[in-house]
């Protein structure tokens, strides 16, 4: 990357990019962690860069370097959440704990950055994540885009290993993590804008993962259960396998527009998402990534090979 001499730049995977505008033009935008490796006595560091590469042939692309508190030096996952106005928000979090960034597009620098929050979503003029006043309590809470200072914190602490809070749609988050009496799956649905829980899905084998279809319905998925709900009223759509025990659950990859994509030992499946029943053409593929023009999927099962692949009937 221009302007970053001898460093070396690890992908990030994570997160799909972001498309935004900025400086008149349209970017994509995704942040990278990089090594930057050190001279004579000086150690290598570990750095980070939001990396905006033009959509227009011909314009010049640039980068934001950030700098990495020393304490963070084993970040592992980097994500940019999206932006509000010419402000992106970009979270990380390392084995112990996570820290956000809020970048000016138009000025090309950090605003501000908060240690001891672990980002997942945005909301408004907001950035909904966790902070953890101990390693295992956790609160729900939002920082206020524009300085970093917090909008508010949630009453109720959730005493949990491994908690995760990750996007559910529109206003919505999924709170995850074990429970120390018999180390327990639990899981919540929570409105992002209050941190209120709407409704329990404890009692996985693995935690899920809560994937919106850009329409109406979220669909939540472990190896084992798949079910979706209504994402403005939190009604429960479907759940796999049925109580009849004639269907079995899809391991789920992706959902959009009204389609839930997934794999089952005979193969790729298509479900509608809304009333969980199987579409009568099955996809050759099950795709991880798709939006209006392409889906991006693998025939290999262990899906190092991706393709992409022109999208029909969005």
């Amino acid at each position: 990357m221009a302007g970053i001499a001898n460093s070396t730049h690890g992908g990030n995977l994570h997160s799909p990019p972001v498309l935004a505008q900025a400086g008149g033009q349209r970017v994509v935008l995704t942040a990278v962690r990089m090594v930057i490796q050190g001279q004579g006595t000086s150690v290598d560091r570990t750095a980070v860069e939001l990396v905006a590469l033009s959509t227009s042939k011909g314009s010049d692309s640039w980068t934001v370097p950030i700098d990495l508190p020393q304490d963070y030096t084993g970040i592992r996952s980097l994500t940019v959440l999206g932006v509000r106005g010419t402000t992106a928000v970009i979270a990380g979090a390392d084995a112990n704990h996570g820290l956000v960034w809020a970048v000016d597009l138009a000025a090309k620098k950090v605003l501000w950055t908060q240690k001891g929050f672990t980002g997942a979503q945005l909301s408004d003029d907001q950035v909904v994540g966790l902070v953890s006043p101990e390693y295992t309590k956790h609160q729900v809470s939002a920082l206020k885009i524009a300085d970093g200072s917090t909008a508010w914190t949630a009453e109720q602490t959730y005493d949990l290993l491994d908690a995760t809070l990750t996007p559910a749609g529109p206003s919505r988050v999924a709170l995850q993590g074990s429970s120390f009496t018999g180390f327990k799956s639990n899981a919540w649905i929570l409105d992002s804008t209050t941190g209120k829980q709407l409704f329990d899905f404890s009692g996985g084998s693995t935690p899920f993962t809560c994937t919106y279809d850009e329409r109406s319905v979220t669909v939540c998925a472990d190896k084992d259960i798949a079910f979706a709900f209504d994402t403005a009223s939190g009604k429960t759509l479907w759940r796999l396998p049925d109580d009849a025990k004639t269907r079995i659950a899809p391991r789920v990859t992706t959902a959009w527009h009204g389609v839930v994509y997934g794999t089952t030992s005979r193969g790729p499946v298509a479900l509608n998402a809304v009333t969980g029943q199987d579409l009568p053409s099955p996809p050759t593929l099950a795709p991880l990534l798709v939006n209006t023009y392409m889906s991006i999927g693998s025939r290999d099962t262990d899906g190092t090979a991706l393709s992409v692949y022109p999208a029909v009937g969005f």
